[in-house]
């Protein structure tokens, strides 16, 4: 009895001291498993996302028109509004547009994990810009929203305090900071200046908790507070990706523009796939320089896009202004100018073709160029941004997306005008007039030069649009 005892006094002592010499009294579970560690830890929480989105719309693009991220395999087929959504990369993006033959490349910087950037980007020929851009979320907490572009509406088309980017309409308050400048106020936001905005944002309006206006692009930065200023700062460098316009000079010092910026070079410059003999309108370049104090970039190396090199042009849309005979001829489609001779090959949409002193059995002519028909254009791109047609496809009315005579335009309506209602202006090239039967979305008085608008009509013989209904975007 007492082996026994002895024995079961040993066994409570060995348990004791397997639970740290707490009492055997027995209690609830506890959460930790076996052999975990006494110190409280925090669970682990999901991953991160670190994947962001670029979405929005491309204006002026032709129907099948893609997008992508350059670089990449990822791409898009853009819906018939235009729009698109890409999964990218956090980090900075390069969005590639291919349209009717035509590839135009735009740039957007900084992109956050997880961030959400929505842009508004308008599609001319072989160049590109983003109009409008706005952010949503992000990595970091609580982040604010951002609206980025060049203002486009001021006061007093705008209420007061107010502006736009596109269609994003951004409102200032008294407790709005103004950045870059110790001295910026709302009577510094004028039309043609870019803008970064932050703030919360609902629906396409963005109450703004700070305004950064941007210096022009090679501008110097604003003087700061900085009580120990380099005397000699470091050049700025700079980078362009665009289509080249306005191209004048030599070799040894020329000019021309990408995106609106100018661009300057010299014999220093170096070129990348291809020489200053292949530097030409419309062909797309990659410019890396430092910024000139006037805003404009001093070109260090030019790389040339070799698939544009060759400087082949395709374009798609309606006939608009045509004059000339069939030896000499021009028109516009979608605002760009095209140019015909005796050597321009015509063909209908079964691909028979003719030239102009055909006749015979060929399906189309140079009589069946009118203004309004349906085109595609293929040639080459001249110095002062025309294409030389080489091909003309002249499309049956039965292709057309519309039904015979309904036309739709959208973009920057050009100078207004006339007397509200019967007013007329210009979209994109192409011409519109409105009347008293015409259905205004916004009150008559308030389209104005520079505002991003849709026009729905029926187009005329002479390839001008007769509007049915008008409103911004």
């Amino acid at each position: 009895m007492r082996r026994t005892i002895t024995s079961l006094i040993v066994a409570a002592a060995i348990v004791a001291a397997a639970c740290g010499g707490k009492s055997t009294t027995p209690t609830a579970p506890s959460n930790s498993g076996a052999g975990a560690s006494t110190s409280p830890t925090s669970p682990a929480g999901p991953a991160v996302p670190t994947g962001a989105t670029v979405m929005g719309r491309v204006q002026s693009a032709a129907q099948g028109a893609t997008i992508g991220v350059a670089g990449t395999s990822t791409t898009a087929a853009l819906d018939t509004s235009g729009g698109f959504n890409l999964p990218v990369a956090p980090g900075d993006v390069q969005l590639r547009v291919n349209s009717a033959g035509s590839s135009a490349t735009v740039g957007i910087t900084a992109v956050q994990p997880a961030q959400t950037v929505e842009v508004v980007i308008t599609m001319n020929g072989s160049s590109a810009r983003i109009d409008s851009e706005v952010r949503h979320g992000g990595s970091e907490a609580e982040a604010e929203n951002e609206v980025n572009g060049v203002v486009d509406t001021v006061p007093p088309t705008t209420p007061a305090l107010t502006f736009k980017i596109g269609s994003k309409i951004v409102v200032t308050t008294a407790s709005t900071v103004f950045r870059d400048g110790p001295t910026n106020t709302f009577a510094d936001i004028k039309i043609g200046v870019t803008i970064e905005a932050k703030g919360s944002l609902s629906g396409d309006t963005l109450t703004a908790t700070s305004v950064e206006i941007k210096a022009a692009a090679g501008a110097p930065p604003a003087p700061g507070p900085n009580p120990n200023p380099n005397p000699n700062p470091a050049p700025r460098e700079g980078e362009l990706k665009g289509s080249v316009s306005g191209l004048t000079g030599t070799a040894s010092s020329f000019t021309f523009t990408v995106n609106g910026t100018t661009v300057k070079g010299n014999s220093s410059t170096v070129f990348k796939d291809g020489t200053f003999a292949s530097l030409k309108n419309g062909v797309q370049v990659e410019v890396k320089g430092t910024q000139n104090t006037d805003g404009s970039l001093q070109a260090q190396t030019i790389e040339l896009d070799e698939n544009e090199v060759e400087n082949e042009a395709e374009i798609k849309g309606v006939v608009a202004g045509l004059t000339g005979t069939a030896s000499s001829f021009t028109f516009t489609v979608n605002g760009t100018t095209v140019k015909g001779n005796s050597a321009t090959v015509f063909s209908g949409n079964n691909g028979d073709v003719s030239d102009h002193g055909g006749g015979g059995s060929s399906t189309a002519t140079f009589a069946d160029l009118k203004n309004g028909a349906n085109v595609e254009v293929k040639g080459t791109r001249n110095t002062d941004g025309s294409v030389q047609a080489q091909q003309i496809q002249i499309e049956e009315a039965n292709e057309n997306e519309n039904e015979p005579g309904e036309a739709e335009v959208e973009g920057t309506l050009g100078a207004v005008t006339g007397t509200c209602p019967a007013i007329s202006s210009t979209v994109n090239g192409t011409k519109f007039t409105a009347s008293a039967s015409t259905r205004f979305d916004s009150p008559c008085s308030s389209f104005a030069s520079g505002n991003k608008v849709e026009v729905d009509g029926t187009r005329n013989t002479d390839g001008s649009i007769k509007a049915t209904r008008l409103r911004k975007k």
